[in-house]
């Protein structure tokens, strides 16, 4: 993740055991408003950032059927 511009919070664990699959946990007290992590928008899967960018865009699909067309 790291070479691809991902950043963070030293307070988060990541994990993957077979019990509770992969997750996130927070190793402290985490304050509203605090950063826990960033990711640039071009890592984020969209409709636009999809190789299938373009099928979808013609066939007018949007919103959250675009987006699983495009997963």
């Amino acid at each position: 993740m790291k070479s691809n511009g991902f950043e963070w919070s030293d307070a988060l664990e990541f994990v993957d055991t077979p019990e509770e699959g992969i997750a996130v946990r927070a190793l402290c007290q985490m304050n509203e408003g605090e950063v826990v992590a960033k990711m640039p928008k071009e890592a984020c899967l969209t409709i636009k950032t999809s190789g299938a960018c373009d099928i979808i865009e013609n066939a007018c699909l949007g919103g959250y059927l675009g987006l699983a067309v495009a997963i």
